[in-house]
């Protein structure tokens, strides 16, 4: 997964969740909002249990937007009214996975021009990818065995004569 998206969207829903993203400790996030009219947003980076706490405590994302003062996430940025432009930036104490939250609390169509930019300590990829590099490391030095093993059996047994194991040879 890459570190930077970007989302073009049009839409009248009141809530959009972003694609999430599995952060290390001491992970960073900048979400920058550009929308084509005025509205009044509020974002917020909400883990699983929290997502799931709306439910049980029964807080609507409308009572987000009617009560400024209800944090639904730790992660939770300000409330923006009368804007097209908000960038909000931080930092992830520990390692987990978050959902990005945009709401608006104007209930209109918009446009909106979203960048993401996630990135952990080291990597830009997300923990869950974590094990990704090394899988694919270990898969090439199998091919590669793979690939001289039937080189070597084509040039012991050259005399059958079959021509199916060089053409596997080189596509492996």
């Amino acid at each position: 997964r890459s570190a930077q998206r970007n989302f073009n969207l049009i839409s009248s829903n009141h809530e959009r969740q972003l694609e999430s993203f599995g952060f290390s400790d001491n992970g960073s996030f900048n979400i920058s909002v550009h929308t084509d009219k005025k509205t009044t947003m509020i974002i917020f980076m909400a883990l699983v249990s929290e997502v799931k706490a709306i439910g049980i405590k029964g807080i609507t994302f409308i009572d987000l937007c009617s009560d400024p003062q209800i944090h639904l996430a730790v992660l939770n940025s300000s409330y923006h009214q009368s804007t097209t432009d908000v960038s909000w930036s931080g930092k992830i104490a520990l390692k987990n996975i978050y959902y990005p939250y945009i709401l608006n609390c104007n209930y209109s169509k918009s446009r909106y021009s979203i960048i993401t930019d996630f990135r952990n300590n080291k990597t830009h990829i997300d923990t869950r990818d974590d094990l990704y590099p090394i899988f694919y490391f270990i898969l090439s030095f199998i091919y590669l065995f793979l690939t001289l093993f039937c080189l070597i059996n084509i040039c012991q047994y050259s005399i059958l004569g079959i021509f199916i194991p060089p053409i596997l040879a080189l596509t492996l």
